[in-house]
């Protein structure tokens, strides 16, 4: 559960012109081409983590409940398209961030606590993430989630377990080694 809200926390941006409903502070991750640096939790592995070769971007704070509600209320609204499981209910149990779904006869509506509304989003899992981003990626589109929406853009979703960043992309989760850079290293 944690590495999902990672996940979120640290959505990358490569070029951003958008001013959408959901905004992102981004934070620019610079010196390209830095050599990575060996794991600072264990010094007996030989692996060299955060070499990245390219300026980025990554979102300063995690993504809150409140952009993942707006999302939610872009592509999750039609009860007979709503397939690919972007909501869960256990945002509304004890140790979820209050997102609620309600339904009129016709159609999904989300809204979320208003003291919940900043906090970081949970229960959402690895595939919820490709799908916001490539929500963000497509510039927050309404309508039913299909190749417009979120199946694909940064990452194509019919490609199941196998999915992987699209070249191009706009906005995608962070590699081991972008997250690292950012989280660790001194420009």
């Amino acid at each position: 559960m944690q590495k999902i809200i990672i996940f979120l926390t640290v959505v990358c941006l490569f070029i951003s012109g958008i001013s959408l409903a959901v905004t992102i502070d981004w934070v620019t991750v610079g010196n390209p081409g830095n050599a990575g640096e060996q794991s600072r939790l264990d010094y007996d592995d030989p692996t060299y983590y955060g070499g990245v070769d390219y300026v980025y971007q990554i979102g300063k704070y995690e993504i809150t409940a409140g952009q993942y509600c707006e999302f939610l209320n872009a592509v999750a609204t039609d009860p007979y398209s709503e397939l690919h499981g972007v909501y869960n209910a256990n945002t509304m149990g004890d140790y979820g961030c209050k997102i609620q779904q309600s339904f009129d006869g016709a159609n999904y509506t989300y809204s979320v606590a208003s003291e919940w509304a900043n906090r970081p989003v949970n229960y959402v899992n690895w595939y919820c993430c490709l799908r916001f981003c490539n929500w963000l990626h497509n510039g927050q589109p309404t309508g039913v989630q299909d190749a417009s929406t979120t199946e694909d853009g940064a990452y194509d979703m019919s490609l199941g377990a196998g999915v992987v960043r699209k070249p191009g992309a706009r906005v995608w989760l962070p590699s081991e080694n972008e997250w690292y850079k950012a989280a660790y290293h001194k420009n």
